[in-house]
């Protein structure tokens, strides 16, 4: 496998260099016959690893981020010889959860934004969070457990979190909270992907082409660049930096011929 001749292949400076720290942590699993792993990946950088690690058939590796349909996951490289079992074990020495409680006076207070723009103001990087799961008490933050001690004895200086408790905790103890919704109704010109950006977006119909054609818009978890797709009921549809909206039905037309749908959004 000659590195030099499968990095050329990609021009874009920030892919190549991503598909550089694959090679080298597939090398290290190979070599030393270790579980090795890369850090908490986006939908557009995993599925570009994806796309990688399918043309040079490789098999004997998972993204996990926690829980089902996360939206930020780990890379993991496991010799061949490893079960289900060892490699799980593994994965939850190298994931665990920062646990944030709220004082009383705090409930339903704190969003997404909040905890994750304190958590920056830590200086560690975006790559070592996972998803963070908020509830009307506090949130689970999925984190790599190299930077748990540093959170931990560091976080509780930050003014908006000086009066909370804290807690880190193994994988398995995420809190199975039942996300909720906002659901609404939009109208469309059509049913095609640059409709719908553009339309939740706030934006021209040319600058949707520009964030599709990007690589930040995902449909049921698989990047799009086709900005004529066209978009059914129960598709899911992932925006970097915007969020998720699922097409929960298709109401028909209007009397102007537009398309009616029904949409729901984590909150």
């Amino acid at each position: 496998m000659n590195k030099t001749n499968l990095l050329n292949e990609y021009s874009n400076t920030e892919d190549r260099l991503l598909i550089s720290k694959v090679l080298d942590k597939l090398q290290y699993c190979d070599t030393r016959n270790k579980i090795t792993y890369l850090y908490f990946l986006n939908l557009f950088e995993k599925n570009l690893i994806i796309k990688f690690l399918n043309k040079i058939k490789k098999t004997n590796y998972l993204f996990y981020g926690g829980y089902e349909n996360c939206e930020r996951t780990v890379l993991f490289f496991y010799p061949s010889k490893y079960d289900n079992n060892i490699i799980l074990s593994n994965i939850k020495n190298i994931i665990k959860i920062l646990r944030i409680e709220l004082p009383k006076n705090l409930y339903s207070k704190y969003n997404h934004k909040i905890y994750l723009g304190g958590l920056m103001k830590l200086g560690i990087k975006r790559e070592t969070i996972g998803d963070i799961i908020t509830y009307e008490t506090g949130a689970d933050i999925i984190i790599l457990e190299n930077i748990s001690n540093y959170l931990y004895n560091n976080i509780q200086e930050l003014t908006r979190f000086q009066k909370c408790n804290f807690q880190i905790l193994d994988i398995e103890n995420l809190k199975n909270i039942t996300p909720t919704f906002k659901e609404f109704d939009i109208i469309l010109p059509s049913l095609r992907l640059d409709s719908f950006v553009s339309h939740v977006m706030h934006c021209s119909r040319n600058k949707a082409i520009e964030i599709i054609n990007d690589g930040r818009v995902f449909v049921n978890f698989s990047t799009i660049t086709k900005y004529n797709k066209i978009l059914s009921e129960n598709d899911i549809i992932t925006i970097r930096g915007t969020g998720r909206f699922y097409i929960t039905e298709i109401l028909g037309k209007t009397k102007k011929d537009n398309v009616k749908i029904k949409v729901k959004k984590p909150i």
